[in-house]
Formats: C-alpha cells, structure tokens, sequence
C-alpha cells in the first residue's frame, strides 16, 4: 500500500545505519585499540597482567548506532500515521499520531489514547497486542526509553577472558595465579587475568580475549551489546510494520 512507503523507506533507513555501524565495528576491532600490559598492585605487591582498552569508538561510530535508533523509532511512528491516515484523521489530530509505547505496563492505555485517536480500532488492538512496554515487547520498549546523551563514551568496548594458557616459553619456579572468572571492569576498560609474584621467575602465556561493543552509562540498555540489539529492534520493528500493513489491506485494501 503506497501508505506504507515511508515506514518501510525508515525501516530501510534503520537497517542501512546498523550495517553501517557493524561496518565501522569491525574496522576498528582491526586498529591497535588495546594493550597487554602488566602492573603493580600496591595492595599484594603481584604484578597483574591485564588487557586495557587504550583508544575508543569515534564519535562518528556513536552517531551511526542513535541514527539507527532514531530510524526505528521514526518507523514505528511512521506506520501509526500510515493508518491514522487511511482511518480519515486529518488535522491537528493527525499531528499527534504516534505508535503507542509505554515506560509502564500500567500507562500502555494512555499512550493508545493519546497517540492512536480516531485510528481504526482494529489497528489500535493490534498496536496494543505488540505489548510495547518494559516486560512486554522489551526491544520496542527500549525505542522510547533511549535518548541522546552529550557525554562521550556512549558505546565501548567490552572484553571477556576466552582462556588463558601457558605459553611455550614459561619457566616461572612459582605457577602464576590464575584470576577465576575474570571480570571486565567498565570503568577501569580493563580485564585483569593473571596476579603473579614478582619474585617467582618469569613465564608465557597466551591469553584469548574476546571484545565487542557495548552501551555505557545508556538508560535501558547499559552494558548491552549494540550489534546484538540493533538486530533484536530490526526484527522486532520489521514484525510490526508487516503486521501493520497486512492488517490494513484486511481493511482498506483496494
């Protein structure tokens, strides 16, 4: 239906600026962003033998990721509008069209009347069948609780120990003390995975570490991974503009 050629021109627009993010993800996995490197702890006197992000996601790449979220956001109101319009709201009404998403479960109602007046009503139980609130439809939700955030650092990287074994070379006297279950320190941007006595020789080792990129300090979706929910949202988006559309060809197809 030509009515829906604007959500589905967001939606494409949404699913460019992802790929688009996952792109420059990768290239930057491809730069020198960390370094293993080994430092004292005052408090034992071991040295600790960590992996330390030292150069972080541009600016530019940051855009991309709210770009994205923007455009899946903009979709969804997009296709409110869509039958809003083939419902006969016109004027001042039509202004306030807006796809229904709640912060609470409890407000869902609000939202509908609100955003979905003189919208056909067989439209409207299918918006509130989506259950776009926390604890409903997760991946909706998070569109309306995400804003822009002026600080820096919006998305990092994050790392996970893989493994740690000796490497060829080891001739330490004393085995180095494995960290278990090491832990990614956020605020640090650091993993630590081995405390060894500064006294006890020298060794090798081969630690694996794993990294991709995360939300920082981002209402809703602090720590999440970016790629993985880009793709949630995409999924999620794409289900209610199909949903949407074939519900109002059942109504006003021509």
């Amino acid at each position: 239906m030509k009515e829906f050629e604007s959500p589905n021109r967001q939606l494409r627009k949404a699913i460019r600026k992802s790929h688009q993010f996952h792109t420059m993800m990768t290239a930057f996995f491809k730069s020198d962003y960390r370094s293993t490197v080994v430092e004292r702890d005052e408090k034992t006197g071991c040295d600790l033998h960590k992996v330390k992000i030292v150069k972080f996601p541009s600016d530019d790449m940051t855009d991309v990721v709210y770009d994205a979220i923007d455009a899946y956001r903009s979709t969804l109101d997009h296709t409110a509008y869509a039958c809003a319009v083939l419902s006969g709201v016109s004027g001042k009404p039509l202004e306030a069209i807006a796809y229904p998403i709640s912060r609470d479960p409890k407000k869902i109602e609000s939202s509908i009347g609100s955003g979905c007046q003189g919208v056909h009503p067989d439209i409207v139980d299918l918006f509130r069948s989506h259950k776009a609130y926390p604890g409903g439809n997760d991946a909706l939700a998070k569109l309306n609780l995400i804003r822009r955030q002026g600080h820096h650092r919006i998305i990092l990287p994050v790392g996970a120990i893989a493994s740690v074994e000796p490497g060829l070379a080891s001739m330490s006297r004393k085995r180095p003390r494995y960290i278990p279950g090491p832990i990614w320190d956020r605020k640090k941007h650091e993993i630590v995975f081995r405390s060894v006595d500064p006294h006890g020789g020298e060794f090798g080792y081969d630690a694996k570490v794993t990294f991709d990129i995360a939300f920082g300090e981002v209402d809703a979706v602090a720590g999440e991974l970016v790629w993985p929910f880009l793709i949630k949202t995409a999924e999620a988006v794409d289900r209610v503009v199909k949903e949407t559309e074939a519900k109002a060809q059942s109504i006003w197809g021509e």
